[in-house]
């Protein structure tokens, strides 16, 4: 029987006072659509015409769920046609902070057993004995 990894989710959070409570559960992105997105954020940055397209399509296929509303307080379908009706700070917003989560670095291992967390603490470091010529 072989590893079967899981796909994870993400729950976006905006450092962004703007964005203070907007929730965002987004889908993994396999490495190669990681880096397709990467490509496509540099493309939009140089005003390449289909670039922001591609990207609509590629978020609004992972969305999992949000809480975005419009003005009357109806409910935004995480759909392409809907994320395209929203302001564009939003959505570069959204995709930053997802792919700052996808791209996170794991939290450090928990510390050792002596308390330190410093694996270079627990080897002994004792000199070596000097060599004598035989």
């Amino acid at each position: 029987m072989g590893y079967q990894p899981k796909r994870k989710q993400y729950r976006l959070t905006f450092d962004d006072p703007e964005y203070a409570g907007l929730e965002i559960t987004m889908g993994a992105l396999s490495v190669g659509e990681f880096g397709d997105l990467g490509n496509l954020m540099i493309q939009a940055g140089t005003g390449v015409p289909d670039a922001i397209d591609a990207i609509l399509r590629e978020v609004t296929a992972k969305i999992i769920a949000w809480n975005v509303e419009e003005d009357t307080g109806a409910a935004v379908a995480p759909s392409y046609e809907a994320v395209r009706t929203l302001d564009l700070g939003l959505l570069i917003a959204a995709v930053r902070a997802w792919m700052d989560a996808v791209a996170a670095v794991p939290l450090p291992l928990p510390a050792s057993s002596n308390g330190t967390g410093n694996l270079e603490a627990s080897i002994p470091m004792a000199s070596l004995s000097p060599s004598h010529p035989s």
